[in-house]
């Protein structure tokens, strides 16, 4: 597990995101894929084979 919250933030990194990771859950659908909690308060779709990042809802986990 700390393997993929390693490779989540790295990926999220050079995309340009700062913060960090407050939990995480791996798609079902594709291995490298996850739904990832940020520390901005959004949620958002990652692929981490890919580098590609998707806004998919804001959740109450940040801390602004």
């Amino acid at each position: 597990m700390p393997d993929e919250k390693r490779r989540i933030e790295s990926c999220m990194r050079i995309i340009g995101y700062q913060g960090y990771a407050v939990r995480f859950d791996k798609s079902s659908a594709d291995e490298y894929v996850y739904h990832v909690y940020w520390s901005d308060g959004k949620k958002y779709l990652i692929n981490v084979d890919r580098f590609t990042v998707d806004e998919i809802g804001v959740d109450d986990v940040g801390e602004n």
